[in-house]
């Protein structure tokens, strides 16, 4: 083999390389900073995304929205039937979460918790949110004392705010009730339901179905903030998902749209 020949090999070897990572790049992307939680192949995570963190109020900051979201121990995929709640003589709540927000939208506080109510979880409930008895039972609180946490932060807000917040409120009045704690500062407060102002933005902005009575929080977050609806998020807790998606689609709804939250 002459000089000539091994020279000819190392050009061909070298082509052969450089289309090889040429191929390379355009088949399997570089995801870069945010673009990455972007990628088919990738999740966000409720609790170590940095797309879905929130800023934090200053020390001292007074709230004046609170974001709540329930999960109950039964499936009532948020029924408002008052029949269906009257006939259930025992507490709904599973889980209860909800963020205090300032003026500027920033978190003042946040609260996560599982309520020790004694009545079992239904196997449809826990597919749902993946909450079990067992679970519950062993790191639950006494129901009273987290009620009655939550109607304090209720005094001291202007506006609740929740995805179907109707049904929620519901699920609290029923348990509110049970444990004879006063419910009327439920009723008290302003309401922003992100599923109802959101179905109303789309409309608006989109052109979505006029008709559309009912959206996910998931697909509507997607729609929001990103412009598609198949995100997938993981989450350790269903209600801390619900409460940190409701708390983006608010804050996106209100700064397009600041007259739906005065």
């Amino acid at each position: 083999m002459t000089w000539v020949d091994l020279l000819l090999l190392l050009i061909l070897a070298c082509g052969i390389t450089t289309f090889g990572r040429k191929r390379l790049r355009k088949h399997n992307p570089v995801y870069k900073g945010v673009e990455r939680d972007f990628a088919s192949h990738c999740v966000l995570s409720i609790e170590e995304s940095p797309l879905l963190q929130l800023g934090s109020a200053p020390a001292g900051a007074r709230p004046r929205y609170l974001v709540v979201d329930t999960e109950t121990v039964c499936y009532l995929h948020d029924t408002l039937d008052k029949e269906k709640f009257a006939s259930i003589g025992t507490p709904l709540l599973a889980s209860l979460s909800w963020l205090l927000l300032d003026e500027e939208l920033r978190v003042v506080r946040s609260e996560d918790h599982l309520l020790l109510s004694g009545v079992p979880i239904t196997s449809e409930a826990t597919d749902y949110h993946q909450l079990t008895t067992e679970f519950v039972a062993g790191h639950g609180e006494t129901p009273q004392a987290v009620l009655e946490l939550f109607l304090r932060d209720l005094e001291s807000v202007q506006m609740l705010v929740g995805h179907s917040l109707a049904f929620h409120l519901a699920v609290l009045a029923h348990d509110l009730q049970h444990y004879q704690l006063p419910c009327e500062s439920l009723g008290a407060r302003r309401q922003f339901c992100t599923m109802r102002q959101g179905i109303n933005y789309l409309i608006s902005h989109y052109q979505a179905d006029p008709l559309q009575t009912r959206i996910s929080l998931e697909s509507l977050y997607g729609k929001l903030l990103w412009g598609r609806e198949e995100l997938e998020i993981i989450y350790q807790l269903k209600s801390r998902h619900d409460v940190v998606l409701a708390t983006h689609c608010f804050i996106k709804l209100y700064r397009d749209q600041p007259t739906a939250a005065s």
